[in-house]
């Protein structure tokens, strides 16, 4: 193995064991729950991160050389096509809903979405953690149903699925 996949390999058991403390830290309700709100969901954004981080670093290593075995040059993770290889037919449905909706620019404080130029909407940290596993991607959409209930979508499968209605 090289320098530099060494430091790699170092890196990730590092980052693995990080991630160990923070998940352990987070699982730990008597703990957790001391901990300010808005601090709350940016340590679970900080645990998505690191896992993601951890995902990268682990497929890179996948694809180190063994001993004689040649280098691994199919996609890394991160780059196959991520659609689920279901078992089983499903009914198909067509979506004939009208929501209001604008794209998330910026999330300020782990609790207000920026929606520039259509304002700003404080939707509070138990709303994000809630819709968004604790991390909500900017770039995705922000939701309004016609019976008030709010949600959010990543912006592919929310482009994918609707079509402006008004200008």
């Amino acid at each position: 193995m090289e320098d530099f996949q060494r430091r790699v390999v170092a890196e990730r058991d590092r980052l693995s064991a990080d991630l160990d403390k923070l998940s352990a830290f987070i699982n730990d309700q008597d703990k957790f729950s001391r901990v300010a709100q808005a601090e709350r969901v940016r340590m679970s954004g900080q645990l998505y991160w690191m896992t993601g981080y951890l995902g990268v670093l682990n497929a890179r290593i996948a694809y180190f050389p063994v001993d004689d075995e040649p280098v691994k040059t199919e996609a890394p993770f991160w780059q196959a096509d991520s659609r689920a290889d279901f078992t089983v037919d499903l009914p198909r449905y067509r979506s004939h809903k009208v929501v209001q909706a604008a794209k998330i620019v910026h999330v300020d404080y782990g609790t207000r979405l920026d929606l520039a130029p259509h304002g700003v909407v404080e939707v509070g940290a138990d709303w994000i953690e809630k819709r968004c596993n604790g991390y909500l991607l900017s770039g995705g959409y922000f939701i309004v149903y016609d019976d008030g209930y709010t949600s959010w979508s990543p912006a592919k499968t929310f482009e994918a699925g609707y079509t402006r209605v008004d200008g």
